[in-house]
Order: C-alpha cells, then structure tokens, then sequence
C-alpha cells in the first residue's frame, strides 16, 4: 500500500499558493477602491441681473384750460397782549343788542345768573387802563361826574376837565372793536344821560359818536358863564335812563342810577370818575331853621354872589375862564368856609356797604332773566369790577372842614371799589392829573 504524505496541495507548491494569495487580496482591494465614488461638489454663485432703463414715450404737458386763480398764503398771526393804543380802519360791522321782550337794554344786557358778566361778543377779556387804575372786561362802562366841583380851581379848573375827557377818547377809541361799551354823564341832583340805551362795540361810528357828544362838555368858551356846565352842555344825541328802583334807595341824583344802569346792563368793568362821594342819601327829618338864622344865610349868599360875579369879571378880562361853583351852599363856603347853614335835618345815607348790596341785588336781578347761553364758546369769566377814580383838591387849598369831607369822600370811594372788586385812585390837581396820561 502507497502511504500518502499530510503536505496537501498547498503543501506541496508553497510558493504557488502564496502568488495565488496575494492576488487574491490585491484583486479584493480593486474591487473595494473601485467600489469608492468621488464626488465634486460645486457651489455656484446666484444668478444677478442688471436693470436696463426702458425708454417710454413722454406725452407734452398740456395747459390748463381753466384758469386757477392762487390766493397768497397769508402769514400766521401772532396774538399778542392789548395795550391801550390807537386803532384806526376797523372793519368790523356794528353791533347793536337786540331787545328781548320783557328785558330792557337788550341782549348786551344777558348775564349767566352768577351775578358776573358773560364776556360780551368777543372772545378775549382785553386790558383797560384809565388813570393808571386797570382791570380786564368786554363790557365796559364809564361814570363820567360833570358837576361843577369837579372844575373848581384847587381840582385843576376847566382845563382839568378837558384832559379828562380827551382822555376818555382817547381809551375809547384804542379798544378792540369787540368790546362793547357805554358812557353815562351825571352831575349833582338827578341829571343823568347815556350816550346809547344800551352798550354797543367799540366801532369806529360809535367813537366817532361819543367825540362829537362830549366835545362841548364843560367846555371853555368866550362868553362862558358860571352856570353853564354840566349834562346841558352835551352835543346833540344822548339818551335819558329810566329810575331803577329798590330798597332802601329813595334818591337817585349823582352816579346812584347810573351805577344801577351799568349792574342792569351786566357789565363786567365800570369806572366812576368823580370828586367825591356825593350826597347819596334821602331825607328823614328836616327842619328850616329860624327866620334870624335864614336871613343871615341869605345875606351871606348875596355878598357872596358879588364876589364870585366880580372875580368871574376880572378872569374874562385876563382871558381866563370863569370860576365855576353851583349852588348856595357851594357859593358861600367858597368864601365864607366857616359859615353853617340853617336848620337841622335827619338822613339816611347810603353806606358803601348799601351800595354794594343794591349793586349786586340788581345785576343779579336782570341776570336770572335773561339765557344762560349766548351761542358762543364757553368760558369762565371774572367777577364784574367797580373802580374809581377820585379828582381831588390840591394839598394845602382846603379848609378845616373841606379836608375832612374830603378824608370821608375818599375812604367811603375807596369802600365801594373794594366791596365791588375794583381798584381805586386819588388825582390831586393839573399837574397830576397830566402825569397820568401817557405822552406820546
């Protein structure tokens, strides 16, 4: 028997095995480099484009048929305080106050019901400045006292008055065209006259209206006499108020009336320019004094008529106006100071706390009846002002007597503007009086 040998075929052809092995692993690693897949990836920018100008065919403007026309812009306004200036060429049309049945003075009378005034038609509450005394209203109303005493000598005579009034004009004329105003003169007794029945605007026909009127009052003139002053020497037009009644007044004469006028009106700032404080009261008991007493009251009215005709007499000669006094009372003590009238007599005076209350009880009154709406915008208006502007006598011209009327004057004056909200001055002659009034 053969015996075979353990080599095999792998034994037996070693190197031939080895060359067929290592083909076997290099045939492996192509297949698996082959089985690699190289891939490239590429990254390509965004696509950009550029914007070519398209050429579009223009059509030729056309001109307007119509023609436009272009109004200029008008520059803003700036408002600005009011100051008292003058103003010319006001175009606002004139306003009167309708009358409301039942209601006399119109509608530039209506009130809210508070007692206070309601701001009349403009929409402003503009500054009004008379002899330094200032307060702020749209219904403004001048007490303007033309009673001899306040063109005596030691007040500053005719030339005084006549200052006076220019420069009542002159304020006048310098307010905005929607104020609504009015004047009322007075003298001693119960003289009265309105310029109007009712306040109407500040309007260029309405000022030109009160130049005219109060020109002549109290006027210098050639042949000018002691008695001719007071509402008598008004120009034409003015009107008469009505007596306003209530209690406790039972006397009207001076600026009581018209005091009452102005509240009845419901207006918001009233001026009294006077001397004094008046004789406001009526007459409870009154007794003529005896027969020796009134004879010699009645000769020393006599002496002292010649002497005021005799010293009118040499003025007229020198040119210069006549002393103007008014009444026995007056024309006596101007030269008998020491001299007492006869009889005794028992009053009632009317109190600036009276006064103040009759004042209000009337603007109240006439306010509850009147609308409580007026149409325009709403507001709150300030309480209505009673100022007063006092002309006095000089320093060192008054006697005993005359300075302590004049003391009691002043402080019942003084009363009245600070119980009724308003301010009050004292002007002591010419010269003061000429230092008030702004020189242009």
């Amino acid at each position: 028997m053969q015996k075979t040998t353990g080599k095999g075929f792998f034994g037996s052809h070693a190197k031939s095995s080895a060359l067929v092995a290592s083909l076997v692993v290099h045939a492996i690693l192509i297949v698996v480099a082959v089985s690699f897949v190289a891939v490239k990836i590429i990254i390509k920018d965004d696509a950009g484009f550029e914007a070519k100008t398209a050429k579009r065919p223009k059509a030729p403007l056309r001109k307007l048929q119509v023609p436009v026309k272009v109004k200029p812009k008008r520059a803003p306004k700036i408002r600005r305080q009011i100051v008292v200036k003058r103003q010319v060429n006001r175009k606002m049309p004139e306003i009167k106050m309708p009358e409301i049945k039942g209601v006399k003075g119109g509608l530039g009378s209506a009130g809210s019901g508070t007692g206070y005034g309601i701001g009349g038609v403009g929409f402003s509450l503009p500054e009004i400045n008379i002899f330094g005394v200032k307060s702020k209203g749209e219904k403004v109303y001048i007490l303007l006292d033309a009673s001899a005493e306040m063109m005596y000598d030691e007040m500053g005579g005719i030339e005084a008055y006549r200052l006076i009034k220019e420069e009542l004009i002159r304020i006048v004329d310098a307010l905005p065209s929607t104020v609504l105003f009015n004047v009322v003169v007075f003298q001693d007794g119960d003289r009265y006259k309105a310029l109007f029945p009712s306040m109407v605007n500040a309007s260029d026909s309405n000022v030109e209206v009160m130049k005219k009127w109060i020109a002549p009052l109290n006027a210098a003139s050639v042949n000018m006499s002691s008695k001719d002053f007071g509402t008598k020497t008004l120009g034409s037009g003015g009107h008469e108020i009505e007596k306003i009644e209530v209690d406790p007044i039972k006397s009207y004469g001076g600026w009581v009336n018209p005091s009452l006028m102005a509240m009845k009106q419901q207006a918001d700032s009233v001026y009294l320019l006077t001397s004094r404080w008046g004789r406001l009261f009526h007459r409870v008991e009154h007794s003529e004094g005896s027969a020796v007493e009134i004879r010699k009251w009645d000769q020393l009215y006599e002496k002292a008529k010649k002497k005021l005709a005799k010293e009118n007499e040499n003025r007229k000669k020198k040119g210069r106006p006549p002393r103007i006094l008014k009444g026995k009372m007056s024309i006596i003590k101007a030269y008998f100071p020491d001299a007492h009238p006869p009889g005794s007599r028992v009053t009632f005076d009317y109190t600036p706390k009276i006064m103040h209350q009759v004042m209000d009880t009337i603007r109240k009154e006439y306010s509850s009846s009147m609308p409580t709406t007026s149409g325009l915008p709403k507001k709150k208006v300030s309480k209505y002002s009673f100022n007063v502007i006092q002309f006095v006598r000089q320093g060192g011209s008054n006697t005993e007597e005359q300075t302590r009327q004049q003391e009691r004057s002043s402080e019942e004056l003084k009363q009245i503007a600070r119980l009724c909200h308003g301010a009050h001055r004292s002007i002591p002659g010419l010269e003061a009086i000429k230092s008030c009034i702004p020189q242009e």
